[in-house]
């Protein structure tokens, strides 16, 4: 059964949770998380932001900053907490994703391959990592290596939309409307977030027939 997404009564229980303890950077982070979740972006990037002012060396609360900072196109304020998170802890596979998904974004390709495979050394099985290196290959326009990474990644972790879409989109390309469909449809009826869910719908009206 995939995630249903309390994530109302989540952001709730963590809201109180935090003023009782304000100063627990760890709960910040986690109600950062939760509000991205739910696509309140501004909650959450303030949130993000208290997690690291009272930790600085909080390593995932730096990496999640980075990731909200990429989403709001703030890239060289993504780039530098992306820095902070590998430098605190170079054994963080998501870090190392989440720094190459910012230098991808800055088109540098190379370098932001070179961080998909730090991450992967740290741990093989990283799924992000590996979809990562499957959006590089579309870039490059090699659909076959691309659909062979999405599909390893979703091998990996069955709950990464982002992999999902990106196969269907890759599906897509290669002419294979159906299994596209197949892909998005799914995303689109139960990924709990609504951002994965509005890009999943957008991409099956545009695609069916």
């Amino acid at each position: 059964m995939r995630r249903t997404g309390q994530g109302d009564e989540a952001i709730r229980l963590l809201k109180v949770a935090s003023l009782e303890a304000p100063r627990d950077a760890t709960l910040a982070n986690e109600l950062s998380a939760a509000l991205a979740e739910r696509g309140l972006k501004r909650e959450a990037l303030a949130e993000a932001r208290r997690a690291t002012a009272l930790d600085p060396r909080f390593a995932d609360a730096q990496d999640h900053l980075a990731t909200l900072y990429t989403a709001s196109g703030d890239l060289p304020s993504a780039r530098a907490a992306a820095d902070r998170a590998t430098a605190i802890d170079s054994n963080n596979a998501r870090a190392w994703t989440n720094r190459a998904n910012i230098l991808r974004a800055q088109a540098r390709p190379a370098e932001a391959k070179a961080d998909y495979e730090r991450a992967l050394a740290v741990d093989p099985n990283f799924a992000d990592a590996v979809n990562g290196l499957g959006v590089l290959a579309v870039d490059e326009s090699k659909l076959a290596d691309a659909a062979e990474l999405f599909t390893r990644a979703r091998a990996l972790d069955p709950q990464l939309d982002e992999a999902s879409i990106n196969l269907a989109v890759v599906e897509f390309q290669r002419g294979n409307r159906a299994r596209a469909l197949e892909l998005a449809s799914e995303v689109a009826r139960e990924s709990p977030n609504p951002l994965v869910r509005a890009r999943a719908t957008a991409f099956v009206k545009n695609i069916r027939p």
